[in-house]
């Protein structure tokens, strides 16, 4: 929506400084974090507002900020339509001084050390070509691009400055073409938001492939508190897994009484189980298959899944950790929000949209899935099969899901994109993404080698991305075709066996 907050930054408004226990599974150190709520949700706790004045330092619009309570100087509201920019992009890389986090350890293995091109010819290209605006008036009407720059021509740079990138890198047959950063270092972490839950659906669909995980079996096997849910009756895990189950919730607004409002309202009044217990409701007329319609309460199902599978709240950070992340030769852990321990509501892991990254260790991430699963130094960590699985779109039924949902839909129908284990897919060009609302993205093109990486702090959540896309796209389209010719002694990848791999089940 381009006139609320986010669901995940709606709820850190006011400040509230605490100390907590931040766990990195084999040490614990105590350090001050700034936990925080939303006014308008503690006004509904009366026990909450109460501890909330017994410790808390309230900072207004018309005070200067504390640096130790509210380093972003958010002054009240981490984001909203008139936050300056500086502000936003200061919370989205330094999320651990608001909220409390849960950490997925880069481990022990030496760093992937990823090398850069010899050519500058990308750069030059990504700098310095020009295209002209009137070819591509349509798609950038919207924007009011050319209006607002006086441009008759533009630059992919023009586009990444007017989409507010942070960080953005692009590897083309395993080296680093471009890398460049906005006010932000190659060290420092950035909220993924969304990007999050391909992370933990390739959890699940591992699980499924080592046979710990079925997905044809009901939710309600896993999450026997679901059992005689309405909501859940008949849903099995790949309807979890590819959202295509039938609950009646629109995510496609975030403001005050939307689903998204309601939803955490309650999430972080009695908990994230409560809250799926409580408020999903079955869909009035979609049954369980026929949609794929995207929806955040669906991933923390998943993540209450993996916890339950694995035994333990939190566990499938755990197993993230050990099985992808720190197999991958990372520089950094991987972090990840939990919410609300200090306040009596039971710890949830925000698997939904909850963590944040380095964009060279989301870089890793994707050209390992490039690879099919392989690390740089040939390690197979993630089974061929299942990225086979997800890069094929898994079967024709997905297509079909993608087809009848409102995204397709809105872009007018015969989309010709798949939804598979919360990646997106377009099976028959080899791109896969994933994405997270203010502009976060890994995009692999599996045909041209390539692999993009871009953090944004865009104040809007999803309005860019038409944009965020159209320059992705183009620069397989006119930078890999023009400026780097396919080498004839080059890397060839295997084209897909088509969707109906997916019958593997993963």
């Amino acid at each position: 929506s381009d006139n609320h907050h986010c669901p995940f930054l709606s709820r850190y408004s006011l400040s509230l400084v605490t100390t907590l226990s931040l766990s990195n599974r084999n040490h614990s150190q105590r350090v001050p974090i700034s936990a925080t709520a939303n006014l308008n949700k503690l006004l509904m706790r009366p026990l909450t507002l109460l501890l909330f004045h017994l410790v808390s330092t309230i900072t207004s619009a018309n005070e200067t900020c504390e640096k130790d309570i509210d380093p972003c100087c958010c002054n009240g509201n981490c984001l909203d339509q008139v936050t300056p920019r500086e502000n936003i992009r200061c919370f989205f890389q330094n999320q651990n001084k608001y909220i409390t986090l849960d950490i997925a350890s880069k481990g022990s293995k030496p760093v992937n050390i990823m090398h850069d091109s010899s050519s500058d010819e990308f750069e030059k290209f990504v700098e310095t070509f020009q295209f002209e605006s009137e070819d591509f008036a349509e798609k950038l009407a919207p924007f009011n691009f050319t209006s607002a720059t006086g441009f008759t021509t533009f630059t992919i740079l023009d586009l990444l400055e007017k989409t507010n990138t942070d960080a953005f890198l692009v590897m083309h047959k395993g080296k680093i073409v471009y890398e460049r950063y906005w006010n932000q270092t190659a060290s420092m972490r950035h909220a993924i938001f969304s990007c999050t839950k391909s992370y933990f659906a390739l959890t699940a669909a591992m699980l499924a492939h080592d046979g710990l995980l079925d997905p044809k079996k009901l939710v309600e096997t896993y999450i026997p508190e679901l059992k005689g849910h309405e909501a859940f009756e008949g849903a099995t895990v790949r309807h979890i897994m590819d959202m295509s189950i039938a609950i009646d919730y629109d995510e496609s607004e975030y403001g005050p009484g939307s689903d998204n409002d309601q939803f955490y309202n309650m999430a972080y009044t009695i908990g994230i189980h409560g809250a799926i217990k409580q408020y999903l409701k079955p869909h009035p007329t979609r049954a369980h298959g026929d949609a794929f319609e995207y929806s955040t309460p669906i991933t923390h199902v998943l993540g209450w899944i993996l916890d339950s599978i694995l035994g333990g709240n939190g566990k499938g950070v755990e197993y993230f950790q050990d099985k992808i992340w720190s197999k991958l030769g990372q520089e950094h852990d991987f972090m990840i929000m939990f919410n609300m321990v200090d306040l009596g509501v039971p710890k949830f892991v925000d698997y939904g949209g909850g963590g944040s990254a380095t964009a060279r260790d989301m870089l890793r991430f994707g050209k390992m899935m490039l690879d099919m699963g392989k690390t740089a130094d040939g390690v197979q960590i993630v089974p061929k099969e299942v990225v086979h699985d997800i890069m094929a779109g898994g079967t024709d039924k997905n297509i079909e899901q993608y087809e009848n949902s409102r995204e397709c839909r809105k872009d007018g129908g015969n989309c010709n994109v798949a939804y598979r284990n919360m990646f997106r897919i377009n099976p028959d060009k080899g791109i896969y993404d994933q994405n997270g609302i203010h502009g976060q993205i890994v995009y692999v093109d599996t045909k041209n080698d390539y692999v993009a990486v871009k953090h944004s702090s865009n104040s809007n959540s999803v309005q860019m991305f038409p944009l965020e896309f159209f320059f992705l796209i183009e620069l397989s389209k006119v930078g890999f075709q023009r400026i780097i010719p396919k080498s004839k002694n080059g890397k060839k990848h295997k084209k897909s066996k088509g969707r109906k791999v997916a019958k593997s089940g993963y």
